[in-house]
């Protein structure tokens, strides 16, 4: 690779030791964005100049090397930096458009989320999938509102950078979107941001709604258990019973058994106080059981008022409205 096809070069200084490779590199060189800046040789002496170049030959007659500094062209430097910015600018121009396609989705999934929880406010899973939906929104405004930014950064170099190339006569790039865009992305985001304020002053609710909602489930089950321990300790205490009878009617039955292995020795009397025991614990543990339900029912009432102000009303106004 020649020199001159280096982008990253910004200076070089070339020997000739003829005017032909000489005239050569600076017709080349210039193509590619270098200018010769001078020369210096063994011996000075005057000379003539390539085309508009400026370049003072030595005379090779006299002169057995000239030495040629060559910089980068200020047109080119402005044309490189329009071209880089401009690079930039569209690279945060496409993560901004893919921010805000998936912000529109997060906001549509927060809608169906809503209406959901609105058809059903009782419905556990309904408003978890709201939560949900409002903490993805979030993330996705707040995305969206850092990229615009970076995108606005960017775009407002590449302005510059493509007016400076354009004062200089050099050859500017496309700008990769229109002030038009910018300003709408801009607006878009100052809207993104009221919405994300909004949504983050009512997640705090929404998460302590859903865990009334899920300690209350948790309650229920504890009461449907209680409940199924209560049956099964009614069931113990009739079958001990029914057994003392059993064993009132013939008492040398159970002695048989007993006379076999077929049954361990034990007082029917004592079992049915044990039974008894185990039917009033487990009836107490079900009033305990159904008076945290209630309780927490209460709590879910109140919750619902909560949410219908602090949660719904907000949303419908900001993301939905």
């Amino acid at each position: 690779m020649a020199w001159y096809d280096d982008d990253k070069r910004m200076a070089y200084a070339a020997t000739y030791d003829n005017e032909k490779a000489l005239r050569r590199d600076v017709e080349r060189a210039a193509q590619k964005g270098f200018l010769p800046q001078g020369q210096t040789g063994q011996s000075t002496t005057e000379g003539g100049v390539i085309g508009a170049f400026g370049v003072v030959l030595g005379n090779f007659r006299t002169q057995k090397t000239i030495t040629v500094s060559y910089v980068r062209d200020p047109r080119w430097l402005a044309s490189r930096a329009a071209e880089e910015h401009g690079r930039s600018a569209k690279t945060a121009l496409e993560r901004t458009s893919k921010s805000q396609r998936e912000l529109d989705a997060a906001r549509q999934e927060l809608r169906t989320a809503l209406a959901s929880a609105e058809s059903d406010p009782t419905s556990l899973a309904a408003q978890r999938r709201l939560l949900g939906a409002a903490l993805s929104a979030r993330g996705k405004l707040s995305d969206f509102i850092k990229r615009e930014a970076e995108f606005e950064n960017s775009f407002r170099a590449a302005a510059g950078a493509h007016d400076a190339a354009v004062a200089s006569a050099a050859k500017a790039q496309v700008l990769p979107a229109t002030p038009d865009v910018a300003s709408r992305l801009a607006a878009a985001a100052r809207a993104a941001s009221v919405e994300m304020d909004e949504v983050a002053r009512i997640v705090p609710d929404q998460q302590q709604i859903v865990r009334t909602f899920e300690t209350l489930a948790a309650a229920q089950d504890t009461r449907a258990k209680k409940g199924s321990d209560l049956g099964k300790a009614q069931a113990a205490l009739s079958a001990t019973q029914a057994e003392l009878e059993a064993s009132s009617r013939t008492p040398e039955a159970p002695a048989k058994r007993r006379l076999f292995g077929l049954l361990s020795p034990r007082d029917p009397a004592v079992e049915l106080d044990r039974a008894g025991i185990k039917l009033e614990t487990a009836q107490y543990d079900l009033a305990q059981a159904e008076q945290h339900v209630l309780g927490l029912e209460q709590a879910l009432s109140e919750s619902l008022e909560i949410w219908e102000e602090r949660v719904r009303s907000p949303l419908r106004r900001s993301i939905v409205g």
